[in-house]
C-alpha cells in the first residue's frame, strides 16, 4: 500500500513540474520528427544511466518498474528533455494521461537498449500476472486515441 501512496506522490509532483514548464511552451505546436527523435533518444540514454545505478534484483513487479522510472525521471534533465520530446511531437502537454502513455513507451524502448532494464523485465517476466500487466500498460501506451500527438493529421 505504501508502495502505490509513494507512486502516486511521485506521479503528481512530476505532472506539477511537467505542467509548471509546459506553461512556458505551446500547447499546440508543430511536430519537429527529428527533433523529436533525437531528444528521445537523449530521455532514453538518461533513463538507462539512471537505472544502471539501480540494485535490478530488487525489481520484481510492474510498480517497482514505474516507481524507478519515476524517481529517474524527478532526478537530474529528464523532466525537461521529456518536455522537449513532448512539445517537438506535438503532443498535447496538458493530457496527463498522454504524458504517462509517452513514459510507458520510454520505458519499454529502455528495456530493449538498457541491460539493467532488461534484467528487471525478466524479473518482472517470471511473473504471468506482472507480464499481463506490463503489456496492458505498453498497449495503452502505444495504441491509438490518446497516446497520439493532438494536432497530428
Amino acid at each position: 500500500m505504501h508502495k502505490i501512496v509513494l507512486m502516486k506522490k511521485y506521479w503528481k509532483a512530476f505532472f506539477a513540474v511537467v505542467f509548471s514548464i509546459s506553461l512556458g511552451y505551446s500547447a499546440h505546436a508543430q511536430a519537429d520528427t527529428a527533433k523529436a527523435t533525437q531528444v528521445e533518444n537523449k530521455v532514453i540514454d538518461e533513463l538507462c544511466s539512471c537505472i544502471s545505478k539501480s540494485n535490478p534484483d530488487s525489481v520484481k513487479t510492474v510498480d517497482d518498474i514505474q516507481n524507478l522510472m519515476m524517481k529517474c525521471t524527478m532526478s537530474g534533465d529528464i523532466a525537461s528533455l521529456f518536455m522537449q520530446y513532448m512539445t517537438a511531437s506535438g503532443f498535447d502537454l496538458t493530457d496527463m494521461q498522454q504524458m504517462q502513455n509517452v513514459m510507458t513507451k520510454f520505458g519499454m524502448e529502455a528495456s530493449t537498449r538498457c541491460p539493467a532494464m532488461m534484467t528487471m523485465m525478466m524479473n518482472v517476466a517470471k511473473d504471468s500476472s506482472q507480464v499481463n500487466k506490463m503489456m496492458e500498460e505498453y498497449k495503452n501506451a502505444t495504441g491509438t486515441g490518446s497516446s497520439q500527438p493532438a494536432n497530428k493529421q
